[in-house]
């Protein structure tokens, strides 16, 4: 998303861009005040959030109150009320007004840059692809569209990260597929964010000669590589948890949690035990200094995670997500409390028969 709205910018003729991602670690998650406050200390007058943003509530009003403009992009769950931006722009708000409310955080800047620039920027579809695939998105309607133009143009692309990217995979260029993006592509770029700063992702999306795109590749499959051993070992942990515990084995929303997990890592964690256990999860890395536990959620069908998290907002502070998935912060002396309202909730909405796995076929 970053990498899309960059360089619709620079298309535009835009002089003074920049861009940062909150370091997951650091920052957490979407805005974030700190790096608001150092923006307005450099210059910046307008900041514009992808793919996030729709929950940073404070970090937007102190960025008006210090005198910059804000435009939210987002295409995350949004709450009753909206952050105080001036412009906000989003498939579903206001509900409805939109009539494909499904896209991915990269499809909604892709179109504000198709807007900014009055013509459909088609040398940007590879970005969009490879973004709605991973986002694990819908792939129907627009989403379909965007996807199918942006594989058509990966495999022709003269782009140097494209043939890295195939080269360091070993996918071939000219059969990207949609599994080539989901299982080869999307993870070595999503690795480096899970384990520290996300922003060589993006030189890498933006390198313009073999030399640097072949540099950035190899780093992104070291980190991917490393990423694997961390998921692995953490999933032991977890899943050792779940069937020690009798209460925990019988719940009907899993909530695990230990320390020195790797926050960057859970939601990869999350998804495996959903797998295996077919249950609402929660994976949360506790930081004993702090007293806080981080972590990241995934859902079945039946249970919107969303909707359920935000009936726990007096011991949740800070959560975000969709009705699949969501990531969450809040005081480690909650997290017993967290786990049992959540299984009470999931008892008075899941039916028997949503907790069995079906397998949908399509032809």
């Amino acid at each position: 998303s970053t990498t899309v709205l960059y360089k619709a910018l620079l298309m535009m003729g835009a002089e003074h861009v920049s861009y940062v991602i909150p370091n997951r670690f650091e920052h957490g998650y979407g805005p974030n005040e700190q790096l608001f406050r150092e923006a307005h200390a450099n210059g910046i007058q307008l900041i514009i959030t992808v793919d996030n943003g729709i929950s940073g509530f404070e970090p937007i009003r102190i960025a008006k109150e210090l005198g910059m403009d804000v435009i939210v992009t987002d295409h995350h769950e949004a709450s009753e009320t909206l952050p105080e931006a001036d412009i906000i722009i989003h498939p579903r708000v206001p509900q409805g007004h939109y009539p494909f409310g499904e896209l991915a955080g990269v499809g909604v800047a892709f179109k504000l840059a198709h807007a900014l620039l009055g013509e459909v920027p088609k040398e940007l579809f590879e970005y969009v692809a490879i973004g709605t695939i991973a986002d694990l998105v819908p792939l129907v309607g627009e989403n379909r569209y965007l996807v199918k133009r942006g594989l058509q143009s990966l495999k022709s692309s003269q782009n140097p990260w494209v043939r890295a990217l195939c080269q360091i995979s070993g996918a071939t260029q000219t059969e990207i597929n949609e599994e080539t993006v989901g299982f080869y592509f999307g993870p070595r770029l999503n690795a480096i964010g899970r384990l520290g700063d996300a922003m060589p992702g993006v030189e890498f999306l933006l390198s313009e000669d073999d030399e640097s795109a072949t540099a950035y590749a190899k780093q992104l499959n070291e980190k991917n590589q490393e990423r694997k051993g961390i998921v692995d070992a953490i999933t032991k942990q977890a899943i050792e948890q779940i069937e020690s515990n009798e209460h925990m084995k019988d719940a009907l929303v899993h909530v695990v949690a230990g320390e020195g997990w790797n926050a960057g890592v859970v939601g990869i964690v999350a998804s495996r035990l959903v797998e295996k256990y077919y249950r609402p999860t929660i994976v949360l890395a506790i930081d004993r200094e702090k007293g806080i536990a981080k972590g990241s959620a995934r859902s079945i069908e039946g249970f919107h995670l969303f909707n359920e998290l935000a009936k726990n907002r007096e011991i949740l502070p800070h959560f975000g997500g969709h009705p699949m998935a969501a990531g969450m912060t809040l005081s480690t002396e909650h997290v017993d409390e967290l786990r049992m309202r959540l299984d009470k909730q999931a008892r008075a909405c899941l039916t028997e028969d949503q907790l069995i796995q079906k397998l949908h076929i399509d032809v």
